[in-house]
């Protein structure tokens, strides 16, 4: 009798069988048991067996096939390894196919658009994700954060280390001079510890550079900079009643220090 799938597809099928069923543990219960599965899907516990079995060669039959879709409610083609999105929502498959955001991702966005949280609400988070998203540093930050999480210390690895020292300013985030890197030659070395840090310092910086460019922050210092510049333009009205240097008060010493670098700040800005 000939096969409708070659080996390596029967292999994939059932790892994908296996995976739906053990992903289903949570922190607080077990993930459902092959027993379990058969008394809900009708179907028996030794043909479960032998499908979740990597090194079985039993194909699956559409009987199987539609069980697992309809316990699990995924399409058979996620089940058939023809594709990667799970989903059978034909909407949320063609913004997959689209924009590459899995089902779980979309989920998420709909039930950010529909929160209500006490000190927030969600067109203020989304206002700050379009900020992320509009940024031209998107794609370094996303790079970075990419590193970032892929990056595991191997037990086989004494120390990581950056191959050129000339890439020491574009490699070395601020305030990396608290890693105790040593110099070898043209190499910087670090612990696995030092490198995660390192990687996670990389990304804050690249979140700095966009909070700084973002409509928040740029609204802000216009508004802070006007404030101070009201209070410059009040305090130089009355600072030639009371001149600087006659003055007792500390505190109003340090304030008229302070706003004049602020003035001098306003004009270099300019």
């Amino acid at each position: 009798m000939s096969k409708n799938f070659n080996d390596d597809q029967i292999k994939a099928i059932h790892s994908r069988l296996a995976s739906l069923r053990k992903n289903t543990e949570t922190a607080d219960q077990k993930a459902i048991s092959q027993r379990e599965l058969a008394r809900r899907t009708g179907l028996t516990f030794p043909r479960i067996s032998n499908l979740e079995n990597e090194n079985d060669d039993t194909e699956p039959s559409i009987a199987d096939l539609l069980a697992y879709r309809n316990y699990f409610n995924v399409s058979v083609d996620y089940l058939l390894c023809l594709e990667d999105e799970p989903t059978t929502d034909v909407s949320m498959k063609a913004i997959y196919k689209e924009y590459g955001l899995s089902s779980e991702a979309l989920f998420s966005l709909k039930t950010l658009k529909e929160l209500d949280l006490p000190f927030s609400n969600s067109k203020d988070l989304l206002e700050v994700l379009n900020v992320i998203l509009e940024s031209e540093e998107m794609f370094v930050l996303l790079r970075s954060l990419e590193r970032y999480f892929k990056f595991y210390p191997s037990p086989d690895t004494g120390g990581y280390a950056f191959v050129s020292k000339s890439l020491e300013e574009n490699l070395m985030p601020e305030g990396a001079d608290a890693f105790s890197f040593a110099f070898d030659e043209d190499k910087l070395s670090f612990s696995a510890d030092e490198f995660d840090e390192i990687l996670f310092k990389f990304a804050t910086a690249i979140f700095t550079e966009i909070k700084l460019d973002s409509p928040y922050y740029k609204k802000g210092m216009e508004e802070e900079l006007a404030l101070r510049k009201k209070e410059v333009e009040n305090f130089n009205k009355n600072k030639d009643s009371i001149p600087y240097e006659k003055l007792e008060d500390e505190d109003y010493k340090a304030r008229w220090a302070k706003n004049r670098i602020r003035i001098l700040t306003e004009k270099l800005r300019k």
